[in-house]
C-alpha cells in the first residue's frame, strides 16, 4: 500500500465523524472523499479496505441505527425520524427500515418503547383498530425514561 493510501485509511476516522455529524443531509461520494481531500474512487477503495463496507453500505447503516435510536428514545414522530436521518420521506424510510429491520418503524417503536418495554404503561382496548393507537399515546407521552 503506498504512503498515500496509509495516509489516507488512517483518516477514514474523520469521514466516519463527518457522516455521523451529517446523518440528515444528502451525502455523495464526492462529498465524503472530500474530507479526505481524494477522489471519489479511490476514496470508496480506501474505504472499503478500512471499514468491510463500501461507503452507501456504512452510511446506510448509520442511518439505521440512529432511526432505531430516535424511534425508542425520542417521541418525534416517524416522518420526522426519516428525515433527521436524510430520508426524502417517510415511505422511503419506512421500505427502507422494514427491508433493514425486518418491521415497520412504528412496530420498532412499540416493541422497544422504553416505558411499554418497562411493563409502566398501560391501555385498554376500547375499539377495533384503537388498541395501536392507544398504545402510541402512551409510548410518546412525555414520561420518556430520561438518560443512559
Amino acid at each position: 500500500m503506498a504512503d498515500n493510501e496509509v495516509f489516507a485509511a488512517q483518516r477514514v476516522q474523520e469521514v466516519l465523524a463527518f457522516i455521523d455529524q451529517n446523518l440528515g443531509e444528502r451525502l455523495t461520494l464526492p462529498d465524503m472523499a472530500q474530507v479526505l481531500a481524494i477522489n471519489s474512487y479511490h476514496f470508496a477503495h480506501v474505504f472499503k479496505q478500512a471499514t468491510g463496507l463500501a461507503p452507501h453500505q456504512y452510511l446506510i447503516r448509520r442511518r439505521l441505527a440512529r432511526a432505531k435510536q430516535l424511534l425508542a428514545g425520542t417521541a418525534l414522530p416517524i416522518a420526522e425520524v426519516a428525515l433527521a436521518v436524510g430520508c426524502a420521506n417517510q415511505s422511503h424510510f419506512s421500505a427502507l427500515f422494514r427491508r433493514a429491520a425486518g418491521m415497520t418503524p412504528l412496530n420498532y417503536r412499540l416493541r422497544n418503547c422504553r416505558r411499554l418495554r418497562a411493563g409502566t404503561a398501560s391501555f385498554r382496548y376500547t375499539a377495533p383498530g384503537t388498541a395501536r393507537n392507544i398504545a402510541w399515546i402512551a409510548c410518546r407521552s412525555s414520561d420518556f425514561e430520561t438518560g443512559g
